[in-house]
């Protein structure tokens, strides 16, 4: 079957864009997206993307998040860039103590290289940097530059752990692109799983506001 055909250079959105909340709003603060680690480090065995989007979402409730979570991995039918609303793809990524680490998702799915000396943390708070927790520190995703989803290199829809298997993963280091300089690693190597909100607590109540206000209508 011919492989469905993707979009290149994915359009930024302009609501976001063009409707930036002004410095000190009030609301300003739940204009973020958090990116979050799992709180350790997992083979490509993650009972395929669900199993992986379902521990972001544990950790996530655990930690004390409303908001949802997905696993920062594409899949045979999802491209990564595409796991954050429209609506987001200009909002701030931050960490758990919303410290800026990119100035919006488009940056990080670019290849722009995380802000210097700011934590990249587990929703345990430790730091991923630093931490001995991960003594590998490669990020799996299963993408090429871009956010685009790889063709096969997904650890089978990251339903194995067997060392004859391979997915794209990144070196997680200072300086560098997350999701650039992708390379193969068995899928039995336990490596970072990166988590993020599909969309901030912001445009999440400001929805659900619209539509509560149609439902009265």
């Amino acid at each position: 079957m011919a492989e469905e055909p993707r979009v290149q250079n994915p359009v930024r959105n302009s609501y976001y864009y063009d409707h930036q909340l002004p410095a000190g709003h009030p609301q300003e603060k739940e204009r973020v997206l958090h990116l979050i680690a799992l709180n350790q480090p997992m083979s490509g065995r993650m009972s395929g993307l669900r199993g992986a989007d379902l521990q972001c979402y544990k950790e996530a409730r655990q930690a004390g998040f409303s908001t949802t979570f997905r696993a920062l991995l594409s899949s045979k039918t999802q491209d990564l860039v595409n796991i954050v609303h429209k609506v987001d793809r200009g909002t701030r990524v931050v960490n758990v103590d919303g410290e800026e680490l990119w100035p919006s998702w488009d940056g990080l799915i670019e290849g722009r290289p995380p802000a210097d000396g700011v934590a990249l943390q587990s929703f345990h708070r430790q730091d991923v940097f630093q931490s001995s927790e991960w003594s590998d520190r490669r990020v799996w995703h299963g993408s090429v530059d871009g956010g685009l989803r790889s063709s096969d290199l997904l650890c089978d829809g990251w339903r194995t752990g067997s060392a004859w298997e391979n997915a794209l993963a990144s070196p997680l280091e200072r300086g560098m692109p997350l999701v650039g300089m992708a390379q193969k690693v068995s899928c039995d190597s336990k490596l970072i799983v990166l988590c993020v909100e599909n969309m901030s607590k912001y445009n999440v109540d400001r929805i659900l506001a619209k539509k509560n206000v149609h439902e009265r209508d």
